[in-house]
């Protein structure tokens, strides 16, 4: 997998760590950090490290365009748009939330490929994939990565498998954290995870 000279979507940026390192080889980030705490440290890493090709955005990514409750908890890693099993809730908070179909819409105009899409949104990965189905439907999106916890998306009501269908059914391969072809319906996940995802045909 590269992305080297791509464009690189990093949703849950949190404090900055992977947009940073992302940003040492793609040609642009575009990175979606909700908690208003840990964006004002994203912007501050930019600043500071001299970062010129990240661009940060204070959105929740999902699959609607509206404004939803965030739920900011004790943990910068935890914040989230619901149940978690983790973390004392500090307060809750309204964020704009954006389809990535839309946003990517809006501001590219020549489909120029994202060679990765990163995402770690605690439980909320399903939702981002189903507002980028244009996006995975054309093959704009080369790679995903995604963070997966079995016993989190039982707790908020969902089914574990979904991500993995949706992905299969535009014609994406899943990879496991070794490298391995991973089959949800053979092989099980450990109770956190992460995974790639790689469109099959690429144009």
């Amino acid at each position: 997998m590269s992305y080297d000279g791509a464009l690189v979507f990093d949703v849950g940026a949190a404090v900055g760590d992977t947009s940073r390192l992302f940003s040492k080889n793609a040609k642009r980030v575009y990175a979606f950090e909700p908690n208003q705490e840990n964006f004002n440290n994203l912007t501050d890493i930019i600043y500071l490290n001299r970062i010129g090709n990240v661009e940060p955005y204070n959105l929740a990514v999902s699959n609607q365009n509206s404004d939803l409750t965030f739920y900011n908890r004790e943990s910068h890693g935890i914040h989230s748009l619901g149940k978690h099993p983790k973390g004392k809730i500090i307060n809750t908070s309204k964020i704009k939330a954006v389809k990535l179909d839309d946003f990517y819409q809006d501001n590219f105009y020549d489909n120029e490929k994202i060679g990765l899409l990163k995402i770690d949104t605690e439980g909320f990965e399903l939702e981002v994939l189903q507002g980028s189905e244009n996006l995975l439907k054309n093959k704009t999106i080369r790679c995903v990565i995604f963070e997966h916890s079995h016993s989190l998306l039982k707790t908020l009501g969902k089914n574990p498998n979904s991500i993995f269908k949706l992905l299969e059914g535009f014609d994406y391969e899943i990879y496991d954290y070794k490298g391995n072809l991973f089959d949800y319906r053979k092989n099980n996940p450990n109770k956190i995870s992460d995974f790639l995802a790689r469109a099959k045909q690429v144009s």
